[in-house]
């Protein structure tokens, strides 16, 4: 089969030659499927967001509750490892505006809610996020594998669901790593924060 390539990418979007692997891939990944697996990657894509907030938020109420004041500072820093990521993810989407793969070419079905634009991943960012935000707060195989493999998951979930490109993708899970261990390291240093 012929894959649909564009003769020429509007401004604000990707190179042809991004295009067209991304393309490529996501053909593999979301028309070649295994459609047994479409209500399993629609309750992870579905839960990421809720997840990515509830569990450190959680996590500072624990601490208020329980009136340990040096240590709701650490739920303060889990919610500011992921709420900039996040944040920062939104402005990238509406500065390249890059419209939805399944908006663009026909080929692609679309099996999830997807409104904004489509780089960078803001679910991917999240879940990316929130790995790196637990592994640094707790630094244990059994917090670090369950987190990253969860993050994994949405990521391809995203893919799977055919409402990102792997460029996309790839863009969250570096803005949610990268941004979130940066945001981690500035806010434990300016509160002073020793952990237990």
């Amino acid at each position: 089969m012929q894959l649909p390539v564009p003769d020429t990418i509007r401004p604000g979007t990707f190179p042809a030659y991004i295009e067209k692997i991304d393309i490529a891939v996501l053909y593999q990944l979301n028309c070649q499927r295994a459609t047994y697996l479409d209500s399993v990657m629609e309750f992870i894509t579905d839960l990421a967001p809720t997840l990515t907030f509830a569990i450190p938020s959680l996590i500072l109420l624990f601490f208020l509750i329980r009136k340990e004041k040096k240590r709701w500072i650490e739920g303060v820093l889990l919610l500011l490892t992921v709420s900039i990521p996040a944040l920062l993810t939104t402005v990238i989407k509406w500065y390249f505006d890059r419209p939805r793969p399944f908006s663009v070419y026909e080929i692609f079905e679309k099996l999830s809610v997807a409104g904004s634009p489509s780089f960078p991943s803001g679910h991917t960012t999240d879940a990316m996020a929130l790995a790196i935000a637990l592994s640094l707060w707790r630094p244990k195989w059994y917090v670090i594998i369950p987190s990253f493999l969860w993050a994994f998951l949405t990521a391809w979930s995203r893919m799977h669901l055919g409402v990102h490109y792997p460029s996309d993708v790839l863009g969250g899970a570096f803005i949610g790593l990268f941004f979130g261990s940066l945001t981690w390291w500035l806010a434990k240093r300016s509160f002073n924060v020793t952990l237990s």
